[in-house]
């Protein structure tokens, strides 16, 4: 299995994970991307065990079900259909 070099964004210490772990690794060093059941997220909405979560690379956390709120909201995307 390979490794792919990860750069966190919280303390910018770079470290290596195996490939199928790059999405699901938190920082050795700081401990960035820890999500404990309990945590709100963006919209304040409780995150429980298994909840599918979404994190920005400026440690902003969104629960996937309210990803399409965060976008239109926050980040200025538009939604349509292709013609």
């Amino acid at each position: 299995m390979s490794a792919v070099s990860l750069k966190c964004p919280n303390c910018c210490r770079s470290f290596s994970v195996s490939e199928d772990e790059r999405f699901d690794h938190n920082c050795p060093s700081c401990g960035f991307g820890e999500v404990e059941q309990g945590s709100s997220d963006y919209y304040g909405d409780e995150i429980v065990k298994n909840d599918s979560i979404v994190i920005s690379d400026n440690g902003e956390i969104i629960l996937e079900e309210n990803l399409e709120d965060y976008l239109i909201e926050v980040l200025g995307f538009r939604f349509t259909t292709a013609k």
